[in-house]
């Protein structure tokens, strides 16, 4: 294959001076936005991917079947993490801004860490930038396009960048369908261990975000099978599979028709930032206040949030806050008196926001494990979500159904009811301490990963 500007690897490590690293940050950043407006242009380069059957051109992404040999690990293990190839300013950099510290750090106390990621800029991924300048952390710029790419010329970055790294240990940091199937596919051709972290069912969410369009429809049941080709890879082929609920635990087992390789890790809430104000004595508030927080999208459950709080307004007693980067406000506003919109709000803000709250209200359809809810529940807050995506009922959740008027119901009897209220906080915020705080998933997941470098 031809080397191109668009196959070349930049790397940025603690070594290299600002004004290198600034250097490779402007030149990515230049054609990414080049190739941007290339795929606004011509938006269907999935038609490159259809000139092969689905089964051909995702094998292919294997290689062949005899594996490399490795040789014993004389250095310090290495631990090659992929993605994300994605970043929308400003919800993604909330979540990677919080995400990729707790990920990384664990493994950083025993392991040297490379990241891989198209995201260029550090305005957007502070976090990251952070990372690579106190933890030692190694970021592989990868092409700007990479996620455009056709799967033969990732294959062809991908192992380049594993002959350069030599990782013991590769593992993708957010989706399956993306850096999952690359990162699991990518170690099988070199004889890596794999890891493969689950966040939550990106097929399900692809299809609930769909709008009920027919060319729509059409796109994505033209995809459909090579998502759902990729994630089944991905699954099957990976040695280990690390889940966010125990949910998704036996989703994956089911898929995988195996038990073994498959655990839950998490990020946590911490606990000792995100903690309860003291709002039920006598002078508390009568006006139960209700939060949601995230993406306002059907996969999070908007179709529920929002006839809820239209039923409820306009409610003396109630008063419903919005805390989301899409620009909504006066969609919402319209039918909707009782209600408080706080725009984006950065994660170190959160911790105040959750103070000025009573309760979150989290009616999503799918989840992995909402990183809201752990940190609603650290603060004291009793959180209302769909039992059937979180079935395991912890003490302070309060278990709905998927209809509007569950979540109706729950939320008047907390608003005539203080003292359940109050009872609710407090053991919300135990569950929080027993089984969401951070510290301990931060030694577990040390703990699992020396155990994988063992077996490897």
């Amino acid at each position: 294959m031809k080397a191109s500007f668009s196959q070349s690897l930049f790397i940025i490590n603690p070594n290299d001076k600002a004004f290198v690293r600034l250097a490779k940050y402007k030149i990515a950043n230049l054609w990414r936005i080049l190739n941007a407006i290339i795929r606004r242009l011509n938006p269907s380069n999935f038609k490159e991917q259809e000139a092969f059957s689905v089964f051909e051109e995702l094998n292919k992404s294997y290689g062949a079947d005899e594996k490399k040999e490795k040789a014993p690990i004389k250095h310090k293990p290495r631990i090659l993490l992929l993605g994300p190839y994605h970043f929308k300013q400003p919800m993604w950099s909330v979540r990677a801004n919080a995400a990729m510290p707790d990920l990384i750090k664990p493994l950083a106390n025993f392991a040297e860490v490379h990241l891989a990621t198209p995201i260029p800029n550090s305005t957007i991924a502070p976090s990251l930038n952070k990372l690579v300048i106190e933890e030692g952390i190694y970021h592989h710029l990868l092409p700007p396009r990479f996620n455009l790419m056709s799967i033969e010329e990732k294959n062809y970055v991908l192992d380049a960048l594993v002959e350069q790294i030599d990782p013991f240990v590769a593992m993708n940091t957010f989706g399956v369908i993306t850096s999952g199937f690359d990162a699991v596919t990518c170690a099988r051709r070199n004889n890596v261990h794999s890891v493969l972290r689950v966040p939550g069912n990106e097929l399900e969410a692809h299809k609930k975000m769909t709008q009920q369009t027919n060319a729509q429809v059409d796109n994505l049941l033209r995809r459909k099978e090579f998502y759902a080709r990729k994630v089944q890879m991905a699954v099957n082929h990976a040695d280990k599979v690390m889940v966010m609920s125990e949910s998704e635990e036996k989703r994956i087992i089911e898929a995988r028709q195996r038990r073994d390789g498959v655990f839950i890790q998490i990020r946590g809430a911490d606990t000792a930032v995100f903690k309860p104000k003291e709002k039920y004595g006598e002078n508390r508030n009568k006006i139960l206040n209700v939060g949601f927080v995230g993406r306002l999208t059907l996969e999070k459950g908007t179709d529920i949030l929002q006839e809820v709080m239209c039923k409820l307004s306009p409610n003396a007693d109630i008063m419903f806050h919005i805390a989301s980067p899409e620009n909504f406000e006066d969609r919402f506003k319209k039918s909707i008196t009782n209600l408080i919109w706080h725009g984006y709000v950065p994660h170190d803000d959160m911790p105040s926001l959750m103070e000025q709250l009573d309760v979150l209200i989290l009616p999503s359809h799918m989840e992995g494990r909402s990183q809201t809810m752990m940190e609603a529940m650290a603060a004291g807050l009793p959180v209302l979500l769909q039992a059937k995506v979180h079935p395991e009922g912890l003490p302070g959740m309060i278990h709905c159904d998927e209809t509007p008027a569950s979540f109706i119901q729950a939320l008047n009897e907390l608003s005539s009811n203080h003292e359940k209220l109050a009872a609710l906080s407090d053991n919300a915020r135990q569950s929080a301490l027993n089984y969401f705080d951070k510290s301990h998933w931060s030694e577990q997941m040390t703990k699992i990963f020396k155990q994988l470098l063992k077996e490897s």
